[in-house]
């Protein structure tokens, strides 16, 4: 990045991965201490107070969003330098997840127990697991959305990235497996059985060893939300490809995809029954 191939108005190579990891760290602050930041109002103050740091405004960073967006092979330069940066600082904790989950009865909780951030590479075989076990069961009911950006993916790649959810309530499995086929914002939805409570939610994000080719793929902005029962949860129809019964595991795949810049968050609707 010694010579910038940015244009003039967007934020250069070097000032964006700083800009980024930055955010980053707002994201996973905001993530570990979710009761103080679950108003919009708050967490915009966050991410205001970086663009503060870095003398920018809000306008300024989107454009560089999208900019970046459409320029995927410079973005990844400047990606695998956020990624250089946040590893340094977090060497000495290594990416470890946390014993046990959230146990709060609240609604609209983020339980994802690792980084919001990942990138897989395709020629050593990647995979990222996550074991979530509540001190107290969620409820029955509970509604159970995996987000992610993702780009990177190639057309021609033998073995796309792939991801799981699954929930374990006394002796029924309920999973999602959905591949990753091209790059955008995907949304997981998987609903829980409403007369049995979650003892455990796990899953990964993978990707086999598909060849000798060197293929890297970006995850970040991921989120495990859980949605109490009652809480109306809706994604659109043509995200729903399928569903099928097995025995006691109920598999069902859905996915959202879109602008990997441009996130449309699920409809969520508030008439949560507490229990």
């Amino acid at each position: 990045m010694a010579c910038s191939k940015v244009p003039d108005g967007i934020l250069k190579e070097k000032d964006m991965q700083s800009v980024m990891v930055d955010m980053y760290l707002a994201e996973a602050m905001i993530g570990a201490d979710y009761a103080t930041y679950q108003g919009d109002e708050k967490k915009d103050a966050m991410y205001q107070s970086v663009f503060r740091k870095h003398n920018i405004s809000q306008a300024e960073y989107d454009s560089s969003i999208i900019w970046y967006g459409k320029n995927l092979k410079i973005y990844m330069e400047v990606y695998d330098g956020v990624l250089a940066e946040i590893e340094s600082r977090t060497k000495a904790l290594g990416d470890v997840q946390a014993n046990a989950g959230p146990a709060s009865a609240r609604d609209s909780l983020n339980i994802w127990p690792r980084r919001n951030f990942a990138f897989l590479e395709g020629n050593k075989g990647s995979l990222i697991t996550y074991n979530v076990k509540p001190d107290v069961a969620y409820a029955s009911g509970s509604t159970f959305v995996f987000s992610m950006n993702v780009w990177g993916v190639k057309a021609n790649m033998k073995h796309t990235p792939e991801v799981r959810l699954s929930l374990v309530q006394n002796d029924t499995t309920i999973n999602i497996t959905r591949k990753l086929t091209h790059d955008g914002y995907y949304q997981v939805l998987l609903r829980s059985v409403p007369v049995k409570q979650v003892q455990q939610v796990y899953g990964y994000i993978r990707m086999l060893n598909a060849d000798s080719t060197c293929y890297k793929v970006y995850i970040d902005s991921i989120s495990l939300m859980k949605y109490n029962y009652g809480t109306v949860v809706t994604i659109a129809e043509d995200s729903i490809p399928g569903k099928s019964l097995k025995g006691n595991s109920l598999k069902m795949d859905s996915v959202k995809t879109d602008s990997m810049i441009k996130k449309q968050p699920l409809t969520v609707k508030s008439n949560a029954i507490k229990n």
